[in-house]
């Protein structure tokens, strides 16, 4: 059988050199009917309710996409998008198809 992992030798290799941060302080999250509240403020009185599909709770899609979608790489022209097809964004630039 051929080696498939590696030696022992490499084990923790990354966690041991990456420099050591502390943690930092945060705000206690409710518990109990409050946590319960706040899920469902979270998922179905502020959710956003747009064109395609849903959005997931974990996506990464972030406000700096809708404000290129919204107002233009610059910032300062308003572009109508009547589709989500009408624009695609590469290299940061929005391009109208």
């Amino acid at each position: 059988m051929g080696k498939v992992h590696g030696s022992l030798a490499r084990a923790g290799k990354v966690r041991g050199q990456t420099p050591k941060v502390a943690k930092q302080d945060k705000k206690k999250k409710p518990r109990g009917r409050a946590y319960k509240r706040m899920q469902y403020n979270r998922r179905f009185v502020t959710a956003v309710v747009g064109f395609g599909k849903k959005r997931g709770p974990n996506s990464s899609e972030n406000i700096k996409t809708t404000a290129y979608k919204m107002y233009g790489a610059d910032g300062t022209q308003s572009i109508p998008l009547n589709r989500p097809s009408d624009c695609r964004v590469e290299s940061r630039q929005l391009q109208p198809s």
